[in-house]
């Protein structure tokens, strides 16, 4: 995350879908700072407490590690978003699916994937059901907010991955249309 795009449309976006949350529990945020940040300012934009305020090491286990031992429900803040390599501004689909699994099974986990930008509406939906089919064949529970700013929550828990994903809707009033499933169930 950089300054420049501290307080954008993203940030409201963000912390709208956190508050819809919030039912579920307590959040905390794991952004990926690739400059100095702000961190009072980011939390209280945000609306919830950064458990990694250190500049995103070269050694990604620091990150994954704190992302790992988080209690209650973690969103993760990388600069982009969530591909299959990982790197300075993303995470990889293997360490949000290590993440997933290494917490609680009541916990939730949620990622801002800016990654799907480029390319047609179908090609940006048909990149965000093949990582949500990808994350359900590793056995993670998931579905995606469909948009320009788009979220994936993630959990061990079936069942608590659909009530969430419900809730949203009520919550929202997003159309269906903008919630994406993944494996047996795509909508």
């Amino acid at each position: 995350m950089t300054n420049s795009k501290l307080g954008d449309s993203y940030d409201l976006v963000k912390r709208s879908f956190l508050q819809w949350m919030r039912p579920f529990g307590h959040w905390s945020v794991h952004p990926m700072f690739t400059e100095v940040a702000p961190v009072a300012r980011y939390e209280k934009l945000i609306g919830a407490r950064v458990i990694f305020a250190d500049l995103l090491p070269r050694d990604r286990r620091s990150f994954t590690d704190a992302a790992q031992s988080c209690c209650g429900n973690l969103f993760l803040d990388p600069d982009t978003g969530l591909n299959n390599a990982g790197g300075r501004f993303h995470v990889s689909i293997a360490e949000f699916r290590d993440i997933v699994f290494s917490r609680p099974e009541t916990s939730l986990t949620a990622i801002f994937d800016q990654s799907v930008s480029h390319g047609t509406a179908d090609a940006r939906r048909r990149v965000v059901r093949e990582k949500l089919d990808r994350l359900h064949s590793e056995g993670v529970a998931a579905f995606a907010y469909y948009s320009h700013a788009c979220f994936l929550i993630a959990g061990r828990d079936a069942g608590l991955i659909a009530r969430v994903r419900e809730h949203i809707l009520i919550e929202s009033g997003l159309p269906e249309s903008c919630i994406l499933t993944g494996g047996r169930n795509p909508q």
